[in-house]
């Protein structure tokens, strides 16, 4: 069995939490595969969807596609899975108009084609099986590889600094920049709480004076150190507002919190609510009095954080890693399947 895993860069998240971690894994059942990235250009496209004619599996990852080259995908793939993590159906939060007719028919076509779909979460099952046959759908959540995201030895017990980080990249930091109000309130009411974020391009986003009045600390991501990083947390969070495109995400940041133990609390939008059991693997929290609230009590009561992140750990390599699915994900690429 000879696989094609198909993306427009290896290194975007949704890559590689959905496909890339799993791959040394698989390649111990002995499947042949490749990671193919899709081109630009009207000929480079047709050379692309030639090759893949030469594979017995065609796994295409997100992207959606016009008429023209749906078909050519669909011409030259003896298989075809289509594995979806977001609501590209819809135009992202920042363009405020959510509705496309446009994206809406492109994902139909994409889902009516495709002889699988893997969907991340229910809200995009429910999406997907208004177009197609509900047997063709598989959910697989997007999960963490415990055996790199594991609980690492934790503050002492004699540090009194709290900690409340975030981690994720440009795409989502608006959620967290909007709720930056919040942040400097918790601040001012609780002095030995530090505020931390980890992403990419730090020095010119935070470059604002406003960022150093409260005590705030970026830090560059990098690959090597973002388990590090985030495992100095004491308190994660995912703030997130309630929209078509909010409710696709798959909560990953989550997952990565809790799989090293730390206490979460989040928006309850989409699979956000499943992650988080309230006040059993974290809390959930709507407005600001309910956030404030939240997070509150755990940076006043230690043990309530333990006790959270302890439970949320557990939850996490249950049902969100890698180790948990591998074999639903390798079952994708099975003769008969």
């Amino acid at each position: 069995m000879k696989v094609a895993f198909v993306t427009t860069r290896p290194d975007k998240a949704s890559f590689k939490f959905r496909v890339a971690q799993y791959l040394p894994y698989i390649q111990e059942s002995g499947l042949d595969h490749e990671i193919l990235i899709f081109p630009h250009g009207f000929f480079a496209r047709r050379r692309f969807f030639s090759r893949l004619a030469g594979f017995d599996i065609v796994f295409w990852q997100k992207r959606l596609l016009g008429r023209m080259d749906l078909w050519s995908l669909r011409q030259n793939s003896r298989h075809l899975i289509y594995d979806v993590d977001d609501s590209v159906m819809y135009h992202d939060s920042k363009r405020g108009q959510f509705d496309s007719s446009r994206l809406a028919r492109r994902f139909q076509r994409m889902t009516e084609t495709a002889d699988r779909v893997v969907v991340g979460n229910g809200f995009l099952g429910e999406l997907a099986a208004r177009y197609n046959d509900g047997g063709k759908i598989i959910k697989i959540p997007s999960v963490i590889d415990t055996n790199v995201w594991h609980t690492p030895h934790r503050k002492s017990s004699e540090e009194k600094e709290v900690t409340i980080g975030w981690l994720g990249s440009q795409s989502t930091l608006p959620y967290w920049i909007d709720k930056l109000p919040l942040w400097k309130n918790i601040s001012r009411n609780f002095p030995r709480v530090k505020f931390t974020v980890v992403c990419n391009d730090v020095e010119k986003t935070f470059s604002s004076p406003e960022y150093k009045q409260f005590n705030f600390q970026p830090i560059e991501w990098t690959h090597a150190k973002q388990v590090a990083n985030c495992a100095a947390f004491d308190i994660g969070v995912m703030p997130l507002p309630d929209n078509p495109w909010t409710r696709g995400k798959c909560g990953f940041k989550l997952i990565q919190y809790l799989s090293l133990g730390i206490a979460a609390v989040a928006s309850p939008v989409g699979v956000n609510s499943e992650i988080i059991l309230h006040g059993k693997t974290g809390l959930l929290a709507d407005s600001d009095d309910e956030w404030t609230a939240c997070l509150s009590q755990l940076i006043e009561n230690r043990e309530k954080r333990s006790a959270l992140g302890n439970n949320g750990y557990h939850h996490v390599t249950e049902n969100y890693s890698v180790q948990a699915w591998l074999a639903s994900f390798n079952g994708l690429f099975q003769p008969g399947a």
